[in-house]
C-alpha cells in the first residue's frame, strides 16, 4: 500500500477534535435553554390564564348568592349589631325561608364573626332563625374561595332608595332598614396565588330588593 494512501485513510479515521465537540455542546446548551424558557413562558400563561378563569368563576358564583339573598329579602335589618358596619356588612330578614335572618360579612383582616375566625380578605354568609342571632355559617357554606381586597375607599355594599339617591348616613341603621330599596355590591377581586401578572378585577351587581321597592311611595323616606 502506497505511502499517500495510508495517510489518506488515517485522515479519514480522525474524529471530532475537542474545540469541535465544545462549540457542538455549547450550540446545544444555547437550543436548550432557548426551549426551556419557551416553554416555561408558555406554561405561565397557561398558569395565568387558568387562574383568572378560575377567580373569575368563583367570584361570579359568590356574587350571584349575595344577589339572591337581596332580591328575596323583605327587607335590610341591622337588628344582629351592635356596631354595624353597612359598607362591610348587611343583615337581611328573608321572606324564603320565613324566619330566616341572613348576614354577608366582609372582613379585610382575621377577625372573629359571629364567634367563627373568619379570615382575611374573605366574604362569609351567616343565618339565623332570629333577628338578634346566634348567627352561624350558613349550610351550605358559601364563603368567597376568592381575594376579595376591597380597600376603605371602596364599600362591598351600597344603600339606595326608590328616588334613586344614595343613603350616605351609614351610621343610621333605621334609615337603611326603612328606605333602602336597592344595594349595589362590589367585590374588588385579586388571585390568592402568588402569579405575577394576574390581574385584579371587579365585579358587581346592583340588586332590587323587591320588597322594598314596591312599599316605596308608601314609606317615610324622603
Amino acid at each position: 500500500m502506497h505511502r499517500q494512501e495510508l495517510l489518506a485513510r488515517r485522515k479519514s479515521d480522525v474524529g471530532m477534535t475537542l474545540i469541535e465537540l465544545s462549540v457542538v455542546l455549547f450550540l446545544m446548551s444555547i437550543m436548550l435553554v432557548i426551549a426551556g424558557t419557551a416553554l416555561f413562558s408558555l406554561q405561565q400563561t397557561a398558569t395565568r390564564n387558568d387562574t383568572t378563569v378560575t377567580d373569575e368563576q368563583q367570584a361570579s358564583t359568590v356574587l350571584a348568592q349575595v344577589s339572591r339573598d337581596i332580591r328575596s329579602a323583605h327587607q335590610v335589618t341591622f337588628v344582629g349589631y351592635s356596631s354595624p358596619s353597612p359598607t362591610q356588612e348587611i343583615e337581611l330578614q328573608m321572606n324564603q325561608p320565613a324566619g330566616t335572618w341572613v348576614e354577608w360579612v366582609y372582613t379585610p383582616s382575621a377577625a372573629t364573626v359571629n364567634g367563627t375566625t373568619q379570615g382575611a380578605h374573605t366574604l362569609t354568609r351567616y343565618a339565623s332563625s332570629s333577628a338578634s342571632g346566634p348567627f352561624t355559617v350558613s349550610n351550605p357554606t358559601i364563603t368567597t374561595p376568592v381575594n376579595v381586597v376591597n380597600g376603605s375607599a371602596s364599600p362591598v355594599f351600597r344603600y339606595f332608595q326608590g328616588n334613586g339617591s344614595e343613603i350616605t348616613t351609614i351610621d343610621s341603621p333605621s334609615s337603611l332598614q326603612t328606605c333602602t330599596t336597592r344595594v349595589l355590591v362590589s367585590l374588588t377581586v385579586g388571585t390568592q396565588k402568588s402569579i405575577s401578572g394576574v390581574a385584579t378585577f371587579q365585579i358587581g351587581n346592583d340588586v332590587a330588593i323587591t320588597d322594598q321597592d314596591n312599599q316605596w311611595g308608601s314609606l317615610p323616606c324622603s
